[in-house]
């Protein structure tokens, strides 16, 4: 299975308490097949011997990768967050860490990816949450994302080493989302609707979330204890199960994806594909590179990243989410029998997504996501139509909307109300960076590289001038003849960042490194 599925999706192998790991053939769930009699639930464990030092924070690095890294943003919305942050508070509160400083945060992506950051924030997706039936599964994956900063995995060697990848990953991701905005509204976007894997595929990595890569060990930890969290806040335990069925129905769709992609996963095609996508951003959508290429381009750079990201995840050799269940529910009937009777808390969570403005900002953000699922597919009329719903009042100026209408405006070849969109979406007081680049590539495709290299450097002095985006600053750099700025940016991304991003650097400014040692930071057309 490829490596587009979340931090918990990830499988999980027992350890703790006495538990059994999965051997080598993945035989055996050490709760329900005879193993050692597990005597001491995760929680129990942890309050014996609970860690000290700092935990968590106020989540500010987790809306800056909301931001930054993935690009969309947070929804902001008051009602939602308070609520979600209301049940987050009920399961640190029944921790064995009541100290810890915790966050959680909504993202806008149509997505099941959940991410925990070392400073206390939780991101979940808006495509999760639309899964779920009660607070009993929301609890269950804030109470499994709280597990990960209450253990301080994020410390972890094996944390620090998954990092490459998937920085590597996040720039491939980004890169194939900015390809396909130089595509839009040229003869290659006939091609591309007529391709159904391909068009699936882009819509994919636009909506990716790329969480950190945990062991099985880890995953197994915040399975057990996250369970028993959300037990002690008072929900039932079972609500653990659900959102394993959930995730059992993602993965066959994650299977399909993969299946989307699988032309390009032989490594001997990724040196002719490298040369591609260098083509494409040296000719853009609309210069001397054929249609073909142009596919070929995108859907490589598309699965470099998909490679990139799976590298970690395959060597670990997790279970399915049909293996995890069958633990969970184990661990349950063990250590939780008894809550197994509670009442779901269904009503609660109904009436926050189903009415009033909270239910009509989620809507609407819907509305936005099913216009960039069409306008991918070539729907064009029904895009629109979804678009136009999704800017209403309350959302108008709402930075995802308003990307989505933006690129249904740009496949219609209308870049005047496509600009227009992205101007509206920069009013919001969190502007994320996905607007600053189309709006950069808008004025890079009008010929005006001194706006794009404002635009640009704003976005830079707005998020703190992180080094995840100077692979762009390098393209945008490249495109305007500025070798100086170039070569500044390479020796910031090399002292500052990991090897990864200095290799996807030198990709951007299309440079090996050993043309970069010699000073030679642009190269002539051909």
């Amino acid at each position: 299975m490829s490596r587009f599925v979340l931090a918990l999706t990830l499988g999980a192998g027992l350890t703790l308490g006495g538990c059994q790991t999965l051997d080598e053939a993945g035989e055996s769930l050490g709760l329900s097949d005879g193993g050692p009699e597990v005597t001491t639930s995760h929680y129990e464990e942890m309050t014996a011997d609970a860690p000290t030092g700092p935990c968590g924070g106020d989540g500010a690095d987790a809306v800056q990768m909301a931001r930054v890294d993935f690009g969309l943003g947070v929804v902001r919305e008051p009602r939602l967050e308070a609520y979600m942050n209301g049940i987050l508070k009920r399961l640190v509160a029944a921790s064995p860490r009541p100290d810890c400083q915790a966050r959680a945060f909504v993202l806008p992506n149509n997505d099941f990816t959940t991410v925990a950051t070392k400073g206390g924030g939780i991101l979940i997706p808006l495509g999760l949450l639309r899964e779920f039936k009660s607070e009993d599964e929301i609890a269950a994956v804030l109470g499994h994302e709280l597990s990960h900063i209450l253990y301080g995995h994020h410390d972890s060697d094996s944390f620090l080493e998954t990092q490459d990848d998937l920085a590597k990953g996040l720039n491939a991701l980004n890169g194939a989302t900015m390809l396909l905005g130089q595509m839009a509204g040229s003869d290659v976007v006939s091609s591309l609707n007529s391709t159904t894997q391909a068009a699936r595929a882009v819509y994919l990595v636009s909506e990716t979330v790329v969480g950190p890569a945990w062991t099985r060990d880890q995953e197994d930890q915040a399975d057990f204890l996250g369970t028993d969290l959300m037990t002690k806040a008072g929900y039932n335990p079972t609500g653990m199960s659900r959102v394993m069925d959930v995730l059992i129905a993602y993965e066959k769709l994650i299977e399909e994806r993969a299946e989307a992609q699988s032309v390009l996963d032989d490594p001997a095609n990724q040196e002719a594909l490298s040369n591609s996508v260098m083509k494409l951003a040296e000719g853009g959508a609309t210069g001397s590179m054929s249609t073909g290429d142009a596919i070929e381009a995108a859907a490589g750079l598309i699965q470099v990243g998909a490679a990139w990201i799976s590298t970690s995840d395959t060597a670990r050799e997790h279970r399915s989410a049909e293996e995890r269940k069958e633990q969970v529910s184990e661990y349950i009937r063990q250590f939780h029998r008894d809550d197994r009777r509670r009442r779901f808390t269904e009503d609660a969570w109904k009436a926050i997504h189903g009415g009033g403005v909270t239910g009509t900002v989620l809507a609407h953000y819907e509305a936005a996501s099913q216009a960039r699922k069409q306008i991918y597919a070539g729907e064009v009329d029904p895009a629109l139509a979804a678009a136009r719903t999704s800017v209403g009042s309350p959302t108008e100026n709402a930075p995802y909307p308003r990307l989505a209408f933006f690129e249904v405006r740009k496949m219609q070849g209308r870049r005047d109300k496509a600009r227009q969109n992205l101007e509206l979406a920069m009013r919001d007081p969190e502007v994320p960076w996905s607007v600053y680049r189309n709006m950069a590539e808008l004025e890079l495709e009008q010929g005006r590289t001194d706006r794009a290299v404002a635009t640009l450097d704003k976005a830079r002095q707005v998020y703190g001038d992180p080094v995840t985006i100077v692979p762009y600053a390098i393209t945008v750099h490249r495109r305007s003849g500025q070798a100086d700025q170039v070569g500044k940016l390479l020796r910031r991304c090399e002292q500052d960042g990991t090897r990864a991003m200095f290799q996807a650097c030198l990709t951007s400014a299309q440079v090996s490194e050993e043309q970069y040692r010699q000073g030679m930071f642009l190269i002539p057309s051909s």
